[in-house]
């Protein structure tokens, strides 16, 4: 019986589950019936009905949990290849798109704490949201089509493309999932601090590359949109050794100008 399973849990593992609304009976029932596998500090992980839960070595010291990170689409290669078609047709014929999308996402070492609702974390978060709420919601509502694309960039320090120009797909919602942090905790271990230190969430370079990708198309038929998900901590004045008010002035400019630009 699940009730005689006795396990005591730390404040942090009862804070996370009232937080996702976990409850201490899906914890016994994990315990119980849930897969098993060793992870970081001969802890366990163990999965069960869509949750996981970090346990001590010997079962009896809850350290967290948290809901499965979201599955991937089934896609195949028939898709992979018709996506990667549609890709490079847009390459040479950009004018055939009716929307452009582009998407920034704040991957810097603030981002990897713990204080999501159903996520592990911030960026996951950002990553999972987008998947579904855009990608998957306008997939399944028709409202968008391969005709409409959406390229990512990615900032911290710097700032890169990682998608560009990819149709609206299965395809796209995998890859978006895909970009999910997926290292141990101890590989992230100290990042948020490193943030603060080092000045590694520097929006104008995020702005700029944005700018450049929003440029690629232009014609009346295309219509353009900027999506920017961040925690809000922009390191940008430490970066250019200025103060946070002038940093402020040149990130109010430059978004003003590619508005501007943009009509």
């Amino acid at each position: 019986m699940s009730s005689l399973i006795s396990i005591l849990s730390t404040d942090h593992g009862r804070l996370r589950r009232e937080q996702r609304d976990i409850s201490k009976r899906d914890l016994l029932k994990a315990l119980r019936y849930g897969s098993r596998e060793r992870t970081w500090g001969e802890r366990w992980k163990i999965e069960y009905d869509g949750i996981i839960f970090i346990v001590n070595k010997s079962l009896t010291h809850e350290v967290t949990a948290f809901p499965s990170p979201l599955a991937l689409a089934p896609v195949d290669t028939k898709d992979r290849v018709k996506q990667k078609r549609a890709q490079d047709l847009f390459m040479i014929k950009p004018e055939l798109c009716t929307s452009h999308t582009v998407l920034v996402v704040d991957v810097s070492g603030s981002m990897t704490t713990h204080d999501i609702d159903l996520h592990r974390d911030r960026q996951v978060a950002a990553y999972s949201s987008l998947a579904m709420e855009y990608i998957a919601e306008q997939l399944f509502k028709q409202t968008a089509t391969n005709t409409d694309i959406v390229s990512l960039v990615e900032f911290n320090r710097t700032a890169e493309v990682v998608l560009h120009r990819e149709p609206f797909s299965w395809t796209l919602y995998n890859k978006l999932l895909n970009r999910r942090d997926s290292r141990s905790f101890v590989q992230r271990q100290g990042e948020s601090s490193r943030d603060q230190i080092e000045g590694d969430s520097n929006y104008l370079a995020a702005l700029e590359e944005a700018d450049k990708v929003l440029r690629s198309i232009e014609h009346d038929r295309c219509a353009l949109s900027l999506l920017f998900l961040s925690d809000g901590a922009p390191t940008d004045a430490k970066a250019l050794d200025i103060t946070p008010l002038a940093a402020r002035r040149h990130m109010v400019a430059k978004i003003s100008e590619m508005s501007q630009s943009l009509l």
